[in-house]
């Protein structure tokens, strides 16, 4: 290595050094964010009937919610694999087979349960309101009634 990229090299270690620690104080900030923000959250505070009822979840405009957003482990079948020119891989798969028993619900940074509507998009708990079980979806719209 001659002197160049020996100063090269050295600039840019310190380089990520320096941005390393960058991270981990926006890190420690981010986290006490979060905590500040889940302090704020006021769970059931838009729910229209009494705790421990079961009812069904909308989200707080009124969208119907079809489910809970999951995360299932998998491994898919490696038939093989090459290095591209940038170094990725560049892998060809076939199936999946998926661990259904290791299946997680997703959570949010605030770890708020994520929850997916009838459009299809997904939204926190914090966002959620439980209703009477004689609401219905209006047919196609999936708005509570």
């Amino acid at each position: 290595m001659n002197q160049q990229e020996t100063s090269t090299t050295n600039r840019a270690e310190r380089t990520i050094d320096v941005i390393d620690a960058e991270i981990e104080v926006l890190r420690a900030e981010r986290a006490k964010l979060f905590e500040l923000r889940k302090a704020t959250l006021d769970p059931g505070a838009n729910d229209e009937i009494a705790v421990g009822e079961p009812g069904r979840l909308f989200t707080l405009s009124g969208v119907a919610i079809i489910g809970t957003n999951e995360v299932v482990p998998g491994t898919a079948k490696l038939l093989s694999a090459k290095r591209k020119a940038d170094g990725s891989l560049e892998l060809d798969l076939d199936e999946t087979s998926l661990s259904w028993d290791g299946a997680l619900t997703a959570t949010n940074d605030l770890h708020e349960k994520e929850f997916v509507t009838v459009k299809g998009t997904i939204v926190p708990e914090s966002q959620v309101k439980l209703v009477p079980l004689r609401w219905q979806r209006a047919v196609g719209h999936g708005v509570a009634a």
